[in-house]
């Protein structure tokens, strides 16, 4: 578990960020060393997933894997800052959006004491919607059939995302059903426009044939 980190050392393995000057560090506040992160896989590409533009961030390897698992199934809340490091283009770029928060079970939240997603939003902006939420009984539906998700995600505080651009935001793509289920009830309540952002997927090959 983590403590404070003190300044100029990386969240990950705790090395001094100052022991490998790099360029980028000269030019961007990060909170890694550069092992760490090259250690994380870039794709940043862009598609089109049932006509919604879908971008993820990374390849979902063994890196990103550990470092997600560290965060979220070890309640390392340090970590929330460790994802978004390359991207520190996103306070401009989206500053005018709103971030609609795929939900985690509140059960998983309440043992973590935190909301794993929307710390890592709070990275690059304080304009987030969490009204999405998972039903109490949705765990048992991913089990049985995925497909089923969209009965157990509903929604509150809609009149939000009237006329605004929203931004669909997940950690991990699988099968989709859970984004599209997000996405069918955030167009419902008429938004200007609808696009999503994932860290990033073991499916990029399935998703898109």
């Amino acid at each position: 578990m983590h403590i404070y980190n003190k300044a100029r050392q990386c969240l990950i393995c705790f090395q001094e960020i100052e022991s490998q000057p790099s360029l980028y560090h000269f030019c961007h506040q990060s909170s890694l060393c550069l092992d760490c992160l090259n250690k994380f896989d870039i794709y940043n590409q862009q598609h089109y997933f049932h006509n919604y533009p879908l971008t993820i961030l990374y390849y979902y390897n063994s890196f990103f894997k550990k470092i997600l698992f560290q965060y979220k199934g070890q309640d390392d809340y340090a970590l929330k800052d460790a994802f978004l490091n390359p991207f520190y283009d996103f306070k401009t770029r989206y500053r005018r959006h709103l971030i609609a928060i795929v939900p985690s079970s509140d059960e998983d939240n309440k043992r973590r004491g935190f909301n794993p997603n929307e710390m890592i939003v709070q990275s690059f902006s304080n304009n987030i919607f969490t009204g999405l939420y998972k039903t109490s009984s949705y765990k048992q539906a991913s089990q049985n059939d995925r497909s089923l998700i969209k009965q157990h995600i509903k929604i509150k505080d809609g009149h939000r995302l009237f006329n605004q651009d929203v931004i669909i935001f997940d950690d991990v793509i699988t099968s989709g059903n859970t984004i599209m289920a997000c996405a069918n009830l955030i167009a419902s309540f008429h938004p200007k426009s609808i696009s999503i952002i994932v860290l990033a997927s073991n499916q990029i090959d399935n998703l898109f044939t």
